[in-house]
């Protein structure tokens, strides 16, 4: 969070997917919360020795370029309540090859975060956040599922009905029962009016 941890985040290799990803907020209870939660963050403020501002932070990562830090490895996130800071440090990504995500909105209105009682709803908007990005393979659907096959093996079309089912069960809507069922009808009525 202070100056000592970017030091010690360079110097370290990240181990998993998770400590990848290096959180730059402006917000210290919110930069406590991620660290408690177990994930890297930088807290950023102008006008204190102990800690970077956004300028200073630019400055010490010019520095260390290409001189054996780790500093390639990580996923730097602005999430700060400002736009002018987070999109100075995204075009400073962006020109120096750096890989970041936009995380402005990981925390706007959502102050609350930053207390202990709410840790578990902070993990959670992280690691959806982060498995945004990465996802895993094992998450993937088999695609032959979806498919209809010949006598040779070849792809000859399309379940749709098995599709709808997978996005039902698997993606969270944000409607009703009823707008469910018509969507299953009209899949419905097109594969029959296909067949007729």
């Amino acid at each position: 969070m202070n100056k000592s941890f970017l030091e010690h985040y360079m110097e370290t290799k990240p181990e998993t997917t998770e400590q990848k990803y290096l959180f730059l907020v402006d917000n210290l209870d919110i930069a406590y919360a991620l660290i408690y939660a177990g994930y890297p963050a930088i807290f950023l403020i102008n006008g204190s020795d102990a800690y970077h501002s956004s300028n200073s932070f630019i400055e010490y990562m010019d520095d260390i370029a290409c001189t054996g830090t780790y500093q390639m490895d990580y996923v730097y996130v602005p999430a700060c309540s400002s736009k002018k800071i987070n999109d100075l440090l995204e075009v400073y990504c962006q020109n120096n090859y750096l890989n970041y995500r936009k995380g402005w909105i990981l925390f706007k209105e959502k102050e609350y975060l930053a207390k202990s009682e709410y840790l578990p709803e902070l993990k959670a908007v992280i690691s959806d956040f982060i498995k945004r990005f990465e996802g895993k393979p094992s998450d993937q659907p088999d695609l032959n599922k979806f498919h209809r096959f010949n006598e040779q093996g070849k792809r000859i079309g399309v379940f749709d009905m098995e599709i709808v089912d997978y996005l039902i069960q698997t993606v969270p809507f944000l409607c009703s029962e009823v707008l469910l069922i018509s969507i299953k009808t009209a899949v419905t009525m097109k594969i029959v009016m296909a067949y007729s």
